[in-house]
């Protein structure tokens, strides 16, 4: 079996400061994990494969039944080969790979690092920073009840907090945050953060 995904895997390059490390399924994990603590969970991973630019197709496989991937084919890439962009959590997903824990501590990192979250945080208007989950709507109420929830978290706890939030949304693939759904998220993951917050 691991000579098969192999095979599948030596139609990619990777290109840039890494286009001289093979692709295979640890690169591939590795460059991924790297990827969503940089830039979260929108994180993207683009790849070299043997192609013909200029042709019809739209997406391209990593190997049957994983990550698919959009061809850019107006992208640079070297001849003989197109440019294809992937999801680093759907490459991850691809290799039965996609441990929450894991996901959580990336993307702890994430906002942690790269999030636009002052050391002081305000006293008003806390639920805003709800948008720094990138893709994701938030009702109004969402927004008044996280106003609410917020006013006893400092910054690290804050970070905790949506490290977690992007999780639940991700996983449930929820585009647009409502009331009921967020309240359910509280009951179901707030002491779990919270005790996550203590232990570390």
């Amino acid at each position: 079996m691991n000579d098969i995904l192999q095979h599948h895997l030596d139609r990619f390059r990777f290109y840039g400061y890494k286009k001289s490390e093979k692709v295979t399924k640890k690169t591939l994990l590795e460059s991924a994990w790297r990827e969503i603590s940089i830039y979260g969970r929108n994180a993207e991973l683009k790849l070299f494969a043997k192609g013909k630019r200029g042709s019809n197709r739209k997406r391209k496989s990593l190997f049957p039944n994983g990550a698919v991937g959009t061809i850019q084919h107006e992208r640079y890439a070297e001849d003989g080969y197109i440019t294809i962009t992937f999801n680093c959590i759907e490459v991850i997903k691809s290799f039965d790979c996609l441990d929450g824990v894991e996901l959580y501590s990336r993307l702890r990192r994430y906002y942690d690092i790269h999030a636009d979250i002052p050391y002081e945080l305000p006293v008003d208007n806390r639920g805003l920073y709800l948008t720094c989950i990138g893709g994701v709507g938030f009702d109004g109420a969402v927004i008044s009840k996280c106003d609410e929830i917020l006013q006893k978290y400092d910054r690290r706890s804050l970070i905790a907090f949506l490290a977690r939030l992007d999780v639940f949304l991700y996983k449930n693939k929820i585009k647009k945050l409502k009331l009921k759904t967020f309240e359910d998220f509280l009951t179901k993951d707030l002491n779990e953060i919270l005790i996550g917050i203590i232990m570390k």
